[in-house]
């Protein structure tokens, strides 16, 4: 992944974990109302971050590639990965949400084991389509986009709606 990716989506995760900490000191506080009203709120924040990092991830891409002096003969595969992990963005600011919402329940086993699960997934198709010859980056970033959506649907973001 590029740096900006990394940039964008720290972002996400950085806002999800802080957003996990007003939610776990309203869990300890016993205010079901305030922690539901919280949790609904974070979730349209993540939704938006998610977004907006797709929208302007897209739009800038092409631009931050030539400042960072990428070659052309990169550039075509640079931008297409790059494409998915931004059409991507609002499914991983999703997870990364969810991973939070978890831990400020006290669950940080679940979103370690799905980690775990899918880098060995992961690992697994990227050899295995490593065979196929016309299978490209698309491939690659598109399996690791539907391990990050088998586990929002596996979760259905429960904890939003109790």
């Amino acid at each position: 992944m590029s740096p900006v990716v990394d940039l964008l989506l720290g972002l996400a995760i950085g806002l999800a974990n802080g957003l996990s900490i007003v939610i776990a000191q309203k869990i300890g506080s016993k205010q079901r109302t305030e922690v539901k009203k919280a949790m609904i709120n974070g979730l349209y924040i993540m939704i938006v971050l998610g977004l907006s990092i797709t929208c302007i991830g897209l739009m800038i891409q092409s631009t931050l590639f030539q400042w960072m002096n990428v070659s052309k003969e990169l550039l075509p595969g640079a931008l297409s990965y790059d494409s998915i992990i931004f059409i991507g963005a609002l499914f991983s600011a999703l997870y990364n949400y969810e991973s939070a919402l978890l831990r400020a329940y006290g669950d940080s086993v679940t979103p370690l084991l799905f980690l775990i699960l899918s880098a060995i997934l992961n690992i697994v198709f990227d050899f295995s389509f490593r065979h196929i010859r016309s299978c490209t980056c698309y491939g690659y970033c598109t399996i690791d986009l539907l391990f990050i959506m088998l586990f929002l649907y596996e979760k259905k973001i429960r904890f939003i709606f109790f």
